[in-house]
């Protein structure tokens, strides 16, 4: 049974990002465990309020916290009949990353999934800072970034920019070759370059890649590299219309380089689809 970690704030981005899971796993027996982070920042607190009204906040976003997860049980309790489903919640009085590492610990995570929110713009979406924030830290599990207004109906292609610059192991590929193989979608592996062409080690790691994907649908497509990574992954993506986009989070590389900075502006796709994120496995 797949164990999807769902974290939210009961925000729209957050009930979208659990809909957007339950569609995409629909045909999978999974456990989804809704996860809700809840704490003050002390700083902020002490020398202003004592001790016990302190307390006494503390316990009131415990009590919201368990109410607002319970909500959500209760309606999908009433509105999804789906048999593979099955839901747990957990409330933790900590910062994100600390709960979700907790979490983590505690239990063999397949997944995150998490929203994120929309900026303005005809054409851009942002990844949130709490977005950003978790896929720089969590490195051991995939996240799945899903866009505030991205409203999911198939997975028909995914496009896997890569640079062919350090082999793939099957353990890093398996959850997005376990999709492609549900879905029957199409794998669109993109090589953005500035005009050189592939070195014999870039042949020899694109060359592995294809034996990992037997049994696969997919394409190789080169672009030219006009503008930043970011960008022109956005507008490949956006002109071919895919349906995710899917990185493999190697240090050192430009996805390090976009979550660099905590600031949301920093880190922009010219697309509107869930952006996949596979952890780095040696």
């Amino acid at each position: 049974m797949k164990q999807i970690l769902i974290p939210t704030d009961f925000s729209e981005s957050a009930w979208n990002a659990l809909f957007t899971a339950l569609k995409l796993y629909a045909e999978t027996e999974c456990n989804f465990i809704l996860f809700n982070a809840y704490e003050p920042r002390a700083a902020d607190l002490l020398g202003k309020k004592s001790k016990d009204r302190l307390a006494v906040l503390y316990e009131s976003m415990e009590t919201n916290s368990e109410t607002e997860l319970d909500k959500i049980l209760k309606y999908l309790s009433e509105n999804h009949t789906n048999s593979r489903h099955h839901f747990e919640k957990a409330a933790v009085a900590d910062d994100l990353l600390e709960g979700l590492e907790q979490q983590l610990q505690k239990r063999e995570t397949d997944l995150i999934v998490m929203g994120t929110q929309g900026a303005g713009g005809a054409r851009e979406v942002f990844l949130g800072s709490n977005t950003v924030r978790v896929i720089r830290h969590v490195r051991n599990c995939p996240v799945l970034a899903v866009p505030e207004a991205f409203n999911f109906q198939a997975l028909k292609k995914v496009l896997f920019p890569t640079d062919f610059t350090r082999p793939f192991s099957r353990h890093e590929l398996e959850l997005l070759l376990e999709l492609l193989t549900g879905w029957q979608a199409r794998l669109m592996i993109l090589h953005l370059t500035t005009g050189d062409q592939l070195t014999v080690e870039q042949r020899a790691v694109r060359e592995a890649l294809i034996e990992k994907l037997q049994g696969i649908n997919h394409s190789f497509h080169q672009d030219d590299l006009y503008s930043d990574l970011s960008n022109a992954i956005g507008n490949f993506a956006l002109d071919e219309r895919v349906d995710m986009i899917a990185l493999i989070h190697y240090r050192h590389s430009f996805m390090e380089r976009l979550t660099r900075e905590p600031v949301v502006k920093q880190v922009a796709f010219s697309c509107k689809v869930p952006f996949l994120i596979l952890p780095d496995i040696d």
